[in-house]
């Protein structure tokens, strides 16, 4: 068993769950849902833009050959194309422009001074927009916690290749080519174990089968 999930697991958490909802519901965003989520769109749109997914195809894809549990990322399931389709459609972008600027308050003086007015745009594609500038803000997160003193670019390329490998996003921030995790020590016993009588140790206290 790994002991850790991929590194797309943790990223959604630098957004915090209770101020993304208030956020939701400032803008009735989840009005007439049902089912799927805007936090699980999020993740969606997180993916596309963290693995540089270039279509609905793509995202539906990698979200669905992820490793481990759907809700380990904070989603139920992987959602169909149409899903997603209709969701960037009519869902109000103006809730990842409010998720961006909370963000960036987040970051407090190490990304929030660099920004000296509001952002405009006058580009019908905003939510592509504003969610790629929270995938910026969170790559300049990761940046800034590393002992690395890797630039932006290499780790964005990095960050892309690895994002469904099972490390410790922490461990991986500081030493991105270091060893893969230890597996769990209480494997499974193969048949030609089972057939010779042979049974994994446990330690003091554990029960075998």
């Amino acid at each position: 068993m790994v002991r850790c999930g991929n590194l797309l697991s943790p990223l959604p958490g630098l957004v915090p769950r209770v101020g993304f909802a208030g956020i939701v519901r400032k803008h009735q965003a989840e009005r007439a849902c049902k089912g799927f989520s805007c936090w699980g769109a999020f993740v969606a749109i997180l993916f596309c833009q963290l693995g540089q997914a270039h279509s609905l195809r793509e995202i539906v894809g990698g979200l669905g050959s992820m490793p481990g549990k759907a809700r380990h990322a904070g989603r139920k399931e992987t959602p169909r194309r149409s899903i997603l389709s209709y969701v960037n459609a009519h869902r109000p972008w103006e809730v990842y422009r409010d998720t961006f600027y909370a963000l960036l308050h987040r970051g407090r003086g190490l990304l929030a001074g660099r920004l000296k007015r509001p952002l405009r745009f006058k580009n019908a594609l905003h939510t592509p927009i504003w969610t790629a500038l929270i995938a910026i803000l969170m790559r300049k997160t990761l940046e800034l916690r590393s002992r690395l003193g890797w630039s932006l670019s290499t780790l964005a390329a990095l960050l892309r290749w690895d994002l469904f490998s099972h490390r410790d996003l922490w461990e991986w921030v500081d030493n991105p080519f270091g060893p893969p995790p230890q597996e769990d020590p209480f494997e499974q016993p193969s048949l030609f174990d089972s057939a010779l009588g042979r049974h994994p140790t446990h330690p003091k206290g554990g029960t075998s089968s």
